[in-house]
This record gives C-alpha cells, structure tokens and sequence, in this order.
C-alpha cells in the first residue's frame, strides 16, 4: 500500500481475504450465541458416562498404546489436539459409554478396537 501501486500488491490481496475470513467466522459465531446451551458440570462428581465436553482416556487393545479425546461439537472439532466430534465415527461410538466398555469403531482405514480406560472432565 506504501508503493500507491494496488495491481500486483499480493500481501494486501492476502491480508484483505484473511481479514474477510475472520470477519465471516465472527458473524457465524455471532449467529449461534442466541442457541448457546450451558452444561452444568460437577468437577467434584466424577463422571459415569461419556458425553459431550469429556475427555476420555482409550486403551488401543491392538496396540496397547493409549490415546486421550475431548468430545466436542462438530464446530469445535480439531484432532490435532484431541478434540473429536460427536459425529465422527469415534465420537459416535464413544457416547454414552463408560469406564471398562469395549468398542469397535470402523473407520475408511480399517477397524479400531478400544477399551474405556478413565472418563473425566
């Protein structure tokens, strides 16, 4: 912008799309606010079930190997943090499941078999 040259200014292009981006996820965060529903948690309570907003510890009964998961709403989802949906085909087998249930769960590359291992906030 500096240049007073607007054709070929890639950078401002790109911070011009980016900031339109964030401005379309703010009005869609906007948007849901009206529909938002709290849900009560009790740390002193410990968990039974899984549900939404839970951390799960799994057991990978081939591997041994442990992995841990936030159930979330499909909006909040990001694996690479352990955040899974309740529409995933995981999330989807996990609900409602507690502590010592074993699941299987079929996934594009194969079948994953877990065990519940810890069910927490």
């Amino acid at each position: 912008m500096a240049d007073k040259d607007f054709r070929e200014n890639a950078p401002l292009e790109a911070a011009k799309e980016r900031q339109g981006f964030i401005e379309s996820r703010i009005r869609e965060l906007e948007g849901t606010l009206p529909s938002v529903q709290l849900l009560a948690a009790n740390a002193a309570e410990p968990q039974k079930r899984v549900k939404v907003g839970v951390t799960v510890t799994l057991k990978d009964t081939t591997t041994g190997r442990e992995v841990v998961y936030t159930l979330v709403d499909v909006r909040e989802a990001d694996v690479a943090s352990g955040k899974i949906s309740t529409v995933s085909p995981v999330g989807q087998a996990l609900l409602d499941r507690a502590v010592g249930d074993e699941l299987s769960v079929h996934v594009p590359r194969g079948t994953l078999n877990y065990i519940v291992q810890k069910i927490g906030l």
